[in-house]
């Protein structure tokens, strides 16, 4: 595989004392066809999680949490000193990290710790924060519209893949299948994160084709499935938190602009990372620069200083006379280096409190179509006689707002929604809109007399959230806030303190509630829905891909509730 000449230099260079396991992710492996089964078996990837839903295919999340279990009952490993991982495989290895800091984990299974340290070569951390430091509502926007165009693109390219794989297996001559994937990858190696290969190193770029249209050619459906199941798009954007930047190196090639800007944006954000930038490589690390990267990854993993190991070179190595491709150090000019915040370090976590600044808000309208989407509508939403099935109360659209709660320095987001319901909520969208903007203007005030939200408080459930609300309803002159605003408010005000405590929302709460770990913390699968109009019979049961179901009962009486379920 790519990692051959990597792995025999680590072997070499890192004492006895570590011991190297060598995982083949899906698509990845050099396994061939017939042991695929095989392979995917022993990382449990093809089994069904209890209660869960089989999204089809891999995932970022899966195969991170398939590696680690795989890791602790296979090789009976309690915790990781180091992950490694190249492209796919570095979002796998933060993966990993996050899945293995939630509470609902199994104890045998967070085997990457605080002070695991963590390798990514040529690998996407997520989104960070803009220039200035901040999660801006234009950063936001535009990582919204990057991720929608990302999941267009890598589904047709998976589309694509499935196409030629089919038209691969019509063909009985080598010749023509692997004409056939060269015509592909020739486009797929000419994007900009490789460097002009072709152009600068032919011959590597000839190796490289060979060898990826051998692997299409045995597995071209199932590197669809990873391409379009992995995609960033589908992926969570923040996995950088869960990591302690000191302990991660990141390694670029200095000709991949994309990568290296990450890096650079990255170490500029959070210093006691180490980036390093090996010059005239592009994103194929592992085959243009094994040397260098091995030095590295062995420099990092052994506390050794990185700026000095890469600079030395014995006379054997013949690599630093005639290869422009030694490793340079990421140094910020500090004169032109953008101000931004500086984060607190993994070991000095934030003691969860912080103001909210501003609070803006933005309006959808989404359609709605009956559960066989034949018709336009849905009948049987709200309260009482109102959501008697008629076409009178047939609901069309979900209207409602977006709501963004922003700390000043733009670091701490909570997001929340108002959707008031005909027939469910007394309130309308104009009278939503004119509460929200109260809020909004309070807020944003520079009079304002809110209070600090303290995250821990409000994540334990134990009367923090109604106390904050009913403050900033005072503040207003309310005796409370109408039923829509309130849940909106409370979605964002938990999201908000979810960010003070640097974790994600569900593992804040399983954490402020239970500090100690010493209580079962579970997770309710997300259910279906039927509407009192909806018409389920046993031939369609089998069609209903979830644990459980929600009905929608309450304008008949008790007993007639009763007998329709």
């Amino acid at each position: 595989s790519e990692w051959d000449d990597v792995g025999v230099q680590l072997a070499d260079s890192l004492s006895g004392e570590w011991n190297i396991v060598a995982i083949d992710l899906p698509g990845h492996m050099g396994t061939m066809s017939s042991e695929l089964d095989a392979a995917a078996t022993a990382l449990r990837l093809n089994e069904k999680q209890k209660g869960a839903t089989d999204l089809g295919g891999p995932s970022i999340d899966r195969t991170a949490n398939r590696v680690l279990k795989s890791l602790a009952s296979t090789y009976g490993l309690s915790s990781i000193d180091a992950v490694v991982g190249y492209s796919l495989g570095g979002r796998v290895a933060l993966a990993m990290a996050r899945l293995s800091a939630m509470h609902s984990m199994s104890m045998d299974d967070k085997l990457v710790t605080e002070d695991t340290r963590i390798i990514l070569l040529g690998s996407d951390p997520g989104l960070l924060p803009g220039s200035d430091g901040r999660f801006s509502s234009e950063v936001l926007r535009q990582s919204s519209m990057v991720n929608r165009e990302r999941l267009l693109k890598d589904t047709a390219l998976a589309e694509t893949l499935r196409k030629l794989k089919h038209h691969a297996n019509l063909f009985n001559s080598n010749h023509h299948s692997k004409a056939l994937w060269s015509d592909f990858l020739s486009k797929w190696y000419g994007a900009g994160i490789w460097g002009d290969l072709r152009t600068r190193n032919p011959q590597v770029y000839k190796d490289m084709v060979a060898r990826r249209a051998l692997s299409l050619d045995k597995r071209g459906n199932l590197l669809a499935d990873v391409l379009e199941g992995c995609s960033p798009a589908r992926s969570t954007n923040f996995d950088w938190q869960s990591v302690n930047p000191g302990k991660v190196l990141m390694l670029t090639g200095e000709l991949d602009e994309k990568y290296c800007k990450i890096g650079t944006s990255w170490k500029r954000m959070s210093p006691e990372l180490k980036h390093i930038a090996i010059s005239g490589t592009g994103h194929a690390l592992l085959i243009e620069a094994p040397n260098q990267v091995a030095r590295a990854i062995s420099a990092f993993v052994l506390d050794v200083g990185i700026e000095q190991e890469a600079t030395q070179r014995t006379i054997t190595d013949e690599s630093a006379h005639t290869r422009p491709d030694s490793v340079t150090y990421d140094k910020l000019d500090e004169d032109n280096a953008v101000v931004s915040v500086n984060f607190p370090k993994f070991s000095e976590i934030p003691s969860g409190a912080a103001k909210p600044f501003s609070l803006e808000y933005e309006s959808f309208a989404l359609p709605m179509n009956s559960g066989d989407r034949k018709q336009q509508g849905v009948l049987g939403i709200g309260w009482g006689l109102k959501a008697k099935a008629s076409e009178d109360t047939r609901v069309k659209q979900r209207v409602g707002f977006i709501l963004q709660l922003q700390s000043e320095d733009g670091s701490i987001v909570g997001i929340g929604e108002v959707s008031p319901l005909n027939g469910l909520h007394p309130e309308s969208l104009e009278e939503v809109d004119k509460q929200l903007d109260l809020v909004s203007n309070l807020i944003s005030s520079p009079d304002s007399q809110i209070g600090t939200v303290n995250g821990e408080s409000i994540l334990k459930m134990q009367g923090g959230l109604s106390q904050y609300l009913q403050s900033l309803a005072r503040e207003l002159d309310l005796v409370d806030f109408l039923p829509s605003v309130k849940a909106g408010l409370e979605m964002c005000l938990l999201s908000f303190a979810a960010q003070t405590v640097r974790k994600p929302l569900l593992q804040s709460l399983a954490f402020c509630s239970n500090p100690n770990g010493d209580a079962p913390v579970s997770v309710l699968p997300l259910n279906g829905l039927i509407t009192r109009s909806s018409q389920v019979s046993r031939e369609s049961e089998n069609e209903v891909s979830y644990s459980s179901t929600k009905v929608k009962v309450g304008y008949q009486s008790i007993q007639e509730d009763a007998m329709a379920m």
